[in-house]
Parts: C-alpha cells; sequence; structure tokens
C-alpha cells in the first residue's frame, strides 16, 4: 500500500446510524488532513436523504473526498433465509464490481454482516487489496452474559451457530484483514474463533453529542408535558421491535394512581408498514388509561436528539431481543438519564456494567411494568461517573480514530 491509501467506505444501506456513521468518517478525514483519498461507495438517493453528506463532499473534494454513486437497487428481503442469502450475494457482486474499476489500497465493509457469504464464497480479486468490515451484530459470546430474566430458546441456539460457522468460513477470506466490533466484549471470543485469519477489533459506537438549543422545560412545554408527570421517552424509528406495543401494553397494567403520574412520548419516525397498528394501540391505551401519551411523529435531526433526552425523566429502550448495542444507550448516559432497557444481550449487559439503570425482560408488557413502578415510587439507581465514561468512550473521534489508525496502514 501506499504511503497515501485509497480507501473505499462500502454502504448499500442509508437508513438509521449509516449515512451518519459516513459523514463522521468524512469530518475527521478532512479534519486531521490524512492523506489519500477517500472514496465513498453507496446509492445514488442516499446524497439525497442525508442533507449534510453530499454538500460536505462537494465542498472536500480537494481533500481527498470522492463519492461514486451505486445505481444498482437492493432488493432486501430480511425476513426469511433465503432472501438474507440472495441480499447477501446481489452486495457482494455489486461490491465486486465497482471494488474491480476503482482498484483501491483497502475497502471497508461498513455493515460486514450481510456480505459474510459473499465474503466466504466468491468475494476475490487478482490485484492486491485488503477488506475490512463492521461486524454488528456478533453473538459468539451471548450464552456467557448474566441474564436474569430471559434465556434463549432452541431456535436462537441454533441460530447462534449458523451465524459462528459462517462468520468463521467469512474470516477465511484471503483478502479480509480487520473485523470491528461495535461490541468490545465479542473481540476475544471472535480471535479465539477465527485464529489468525482476521483481527478483531473493538470499536466505539461513534456518537457526536451535540449540546441541543432548547432546555428541558422548552420541550416539555413544545410536548405538552403536564406538570407533575414523570416523562419516559421512546425515540427513534416507532416500530414493532422497538418494544411499541409491548410498552403501551405495560402502561395498561399500572394501578390507576401511577398513570396519572407519567407521561409516556414516543418521539421518531412512524414506520409506515406499521402505522395503522401502532396509531390503533396507541389511541387505544390513551383511551383506556390515565397515562399522558404524546406521538411525536417525524424525522428527529441529530441537533435535536440530546434535547429531548435531556427533557425526559427516564430513556424506554425496549427492544424485542436486539441484537447488538443502541446509540440511545450511549445519548441516555451521556445526558445523565436512567434507562429501563432489555435485559438480554450486549444492551443488558452495557446497563448492568456500566451502572445505566435497569434491565428487565422487555418482550413480557408485566416486566416492563414493574420497571416503570419502581421509576415512579423509588426511582432507579445510576452509577453517573460510569455513565458519563462510558459516553465520553464512544465517541465519534474515538470511532474514527480507531477504524482509520488500522485501514490506512500499509500492508
Amino acid at each position: 500500500m501506499s504511503t497515501s491509501p485509497h480507501v473505499v467506505l462500502f454502504d448499500l444501506y442509508t437508513g438509521g446510524h449509516h449515512l451518519q456513521y459516513l459523514e463522521y468518517l468524512c469530518r475527521y478525514w478532512v479534519h486531521e488532513q490524512i492523506a489519500g483519498c477517500l472514496h465513498l461507495l453507496l446509492p445514488a438517493h442516499g446524497l439525497d436523504t442525508h442533507p449534510t453528506l453530499h454538500p460536505f463532499l462537494l465542498a472536500h473534494a480537494s481533500a481527498g473526498l470522492r463519492v461514486t454513486p451505486v445505481t444498482e437497487s437492493l432488493h432486501l428481503d430480511h425476513a426469511r433465509p433465503l432472501g438474507l442469502l440472495r441480499n447477501d450475494l446481489q452486495q457482494g457482486r455489486i461490491l465486486a464490481r465497482y471494488l474491480r474499476q476503482i482498484r483501491p489500497d483497502h475497502a471497508v465493509l461498513m455493515h460486514m454482516d450481510h456480505l459474510q457469504v459473499s465474503l466466504a464464497t466468491d468475494l476475490r480479486f487478482t490485484f492486491p487489496i485488503r477488506l475490512s468490515g463492521i461486524y454488528f451484530r456478533p453473538t459468539v459470546h451471548y450464552r456467557f452474559f448474566v441474564d436474569p430474566a430471559t434465556s434463549s430458546s432452541w431456535r436462537e441456539h441454533l441460530h447462534h451457530w449458523r451465524k459462528r460457522v459462517l462468520l468463521q468460513m467469512a474470516a477465511r477470506n484471503r483478502h479480509l484483514a480487520y473485523l470491528f466490533s461495535l461490541d468490545p466484549y465479542a473481540v476475544p471470543y471472535i480471535n479465539a474463533m477465527t485464529g489468525r485469519h482476521v483481527q478483531a477489533i473493538a470499536l466505539p459506537d461513534g456518537i457526536t453529542l451535540q449540546l441541543g438549543s432548547r432546555t428541558p422545560s422548552e420541550v416539555r412545554a413544545d410536548w405538552g408535558v403536564e406538570p407533575g408527570r414523570t416523562v419516559a421517552l421512546l425515540f427513534g424509528s416507532i416500530s414493532p421491535r422497538k418494544g411499541v406495543f409491548q410498552v403501551l401494553d405495560a402502561v395498561r397494567l399500572l394501578p390507576q394512581d401511577l398513570q396519572q403520574r407519567l407521561c409516556l412520548v414516543f418521539a421518531g419516525r412512524v414506520s409506515p408498514r406499521e402505522r395503522v397498528d401502532i396509531y390503533t394501540a396507541f389511541e387505544e391505551t390513551r383511551h383506556h388509561t390515565q397515562v399522558q401519551l404524546i406521538m411525536d411523529d417525524r424525522f428527529l435531526p441529530e441537533s435535536e436528539l440530546q434535547s429531548l433526552i435531556a427533557a425526559s425523566d427516564v430513556m424506554l429502550i425496549a427492544y424485542q431481543r436486539h441484537i447488538g448495542s443502541s446509540n440511545a444507550l450511549i445519548r441516555a448516559a451521556a445526558a445523565q438519564v436512567p434507562i429501563l432497557g432489555q435485559s438480554y444481550g450486549l444492551i443488558g449487559e452495557q446497563i448492568r456494567r456500566h451502572g445505566l439503570g435497569l434491565a428487565v425482560d422487555t418482550t413480557q408488557p408485566e416486566a416492563i411494568a414493574q420497571g416503570l413502578v419502581q421509576i415512579l415510587t423509588e426511582g432507579i439507581s445510576v452509577d453517573e461517573k460510569a455513565m458519563l465514561q462510558f459516553a465520553r468512550a464512544n465517541a465519534v473521534d474515538h470511532f474514527a480514530r480507531t477504524l482509520f489508525d488500522y485501514v490506512t496502514r500499509p500492508a
């Protein structure tokens, strides 16, 4: 590899954190004046959906930033194993075609989870190139976590076994150099499992914790929170996987006197696919409880997120057995807001290890309700010092520095 490396960032997803991660890396590249070329491969429509990324790329082309829009459409079907397989192979074919044209020194697969089959089979090149990937959802170590509220079913054990086998096969790709894991606890297990084929590296989650322009009282006033209410916030993409229905069922289980003390806020864009079902459940809960329910249904710009969290008394992270971390966890820790979250997997382990709040089985409305009762009557014990340390360890500069320190190294 030359002293001025040519690095490609490849990501065909445009939702959630994906484009934000790309912007973080581009800004760090420019700020640190890294020599070489940083080349983005992303869907053409992604440049339109993210309002600040494309202008930044245009303004800093002289700093070595390049972008090649991927014109091929990706047919996503994650509901069935065969659909996942087709999606993986399609992404691999698209990646290979563009890399053979661009011929970079190093390509970073920003979502390696969905390229493992391609890595294990036909993603090979005749020119010198190294590949690295961000592995979002490792589970090789989940059986070692202390999770008193839930246990894995035989289906999950089978799923985790398939993931271990696939990762071992993918790690044997001769081009693969580094595997970045957003779950630091997974790194020693991955390294032990893959041997010398690839090096696993712990990667901070990469969150920019911008202080919002509005005070908590201003946000509460905008929401219309009634005086004396405890605000429980669930934010992000409002969808079933976030535990929306379980949370609504849980508040209906609260004693009436506690319902009168709770304000439940859903902030974020409601999933179009489940919009009718979510709004129906929301209105039914509003009609049958004394809880104040607020729906802030819109895209939340990053500049507002910390203001919304700081205005709440507790953050609900009620995923339904989610694998991996959540940036809501880090944001809540930075704002010193206690968390009521899932006990399963990495999220539960982070809540317990860093004193972030209360971890319960969020698949069960009764468990969520018990957590809310504790919040409304006793409060949640947190470790404020550990919360801040956890948030600072996942600052965006740590994320970008770690990744570039490895992928710009000479071969």
